[in-house]
């Protein structure tokens, strides 16, 4: 994406490396070396874009938040009300936590931001419907009433019961297991910085 927008930078990509060689790259590594085309497809106009990162979880990132939050949030109560169980769960599972101060000092600045969200540990069985397990748990949380970082979290969390499942799609999702599952990765989120 961000080759296609940019006229005269061209961005390159991480390269697998052959199996007899061993090359983990830091999360850290792995966002100085996304940065600039985060911050380029942030720059022209993306309010929010999930990384994924397979087995290392996904990088959160926006810009100007205060709009973006304005924009997501539910006007029809009744849709809210729909989808309460999933909040409920959450709110139980995960109180308020750190990342609501980020939060809050996102909304109160400008800028872009970007934060890291691991994934839990996961027996793998396949990889497909992963990512989009990923954005229907994003998508669904958002509509529930979640702000962008607990949505993020279910994501993953659904993420993760789409690898450790046969089908592409598992049959049945616990919210329990994703409430659990949220709140420890939650728990581990870290914000990265943005070099000015």
């Amino acid at each position: 994406m961000a080759n296609a927008l940019s006229s005269q930078q061209r961005f390159s990509f991480v390269q697998r490396h052959t199996n007899t060689e061993k090359w983990l790259p830091s999360v850290q590594s792995l966002f100085d070396l996304l940065k600039p085309a985060i911050l380029l497809l942030l720059e022209r106009g993306i309010k929010l874009l999930i990384v994924t990162l397979g087995s290392d979880g996904v990088f959160v990132c926006f810009r100007d938040v205060a709009d973006f939050l304005k924009d997501i949030t539910i006007k029809n109560k009744e849709e809210v009300d729909h989808n309460r169980q999933l909040l409920k769960l959450i709110n139980k599972n995960c109180p308020p936590h750190h990342h609501e101060s980020f939060l809050r000092f996102v909304q109160m600045s400008s800028g872009s931001f970007a934060f890291h969200l691991p994934a839990p540990p996961a027996s793998v069985v396949s990889l497909t419907g992963a990512g989009d397990c990923l954005v229907g748990g994003i998508l669904s949380s958002l509509c529930s009433g979640l702000d962008i970082m607990q949505s993020a979290a279910v994501g993953v969390a659904t993420a993760k019961e789409a690898v450790e499942a046969f089908n592409n799609v598992p049959v049945e999702i616990s919210l329990n297991r994703i409430a659990s599952e949220t709140h420890k990765i939650l728990s581990g989120a870290k914000q990265l910085i943005f070099d000015a």
